[in-house]
């Protein structure tokens, strides 16, 4: 799915699985004009019965409402989500700099966070 925000670039929403889990990738950038849209499509993907990773690692941008959909997506997964930043991303300094890499599990790569997840699922087993 595409999303168009107005400025030149376009923003895109991925959707595969990695390992039997659903990924979310945005490509672009997830701001005021297009988390609305962004939020949806990752809800529509993220069954409440799969673990979900979103990855940020194509993001080039991200202001307060991009967080805010990403916050109401790790409420509706609880600690079935987790999201990929790769270390030196400016984003990870974000999450970390809003205390959100204390809500929101980040692991540096998509089969880094579909073991975290895994591992959380045969624990709570």
């Amino acid at each position: 799915m595409r999303v168009h925000d107005g400025n030149a670039e376009e923003t895109s929403v991925q959707i595969s699985e990695v390992k039997g889990i659903r990924v979310g990738e945005i490509v672009g950038n997830l701001d005021l004009t297009n988390s609305h849209t962004v939020l949806e499509r990752l809800q529509e993907a993220a069954d409440a019965e799969v673990f979900f990773i979103v990855s940020l690692d194509q993001c080039s941008f991200c202001d307060s409402h991009g967080l805010a959909a990403l916050i109401a997506l790790r409420r509706q997964m609880g600690e079935r989500f987790a999201i990929v930043i790769p270390a030196g991303n400016p984003l990870r300094r974000l999450f970390e700099a809003t205390s959100l890499d204390k809500l929101i599990h980040i692991e540096d790569c998509v089969q880094d966070a579909a073991g975290h997840l895994t591992g959380v699922k045969a624990s709570g087993q």
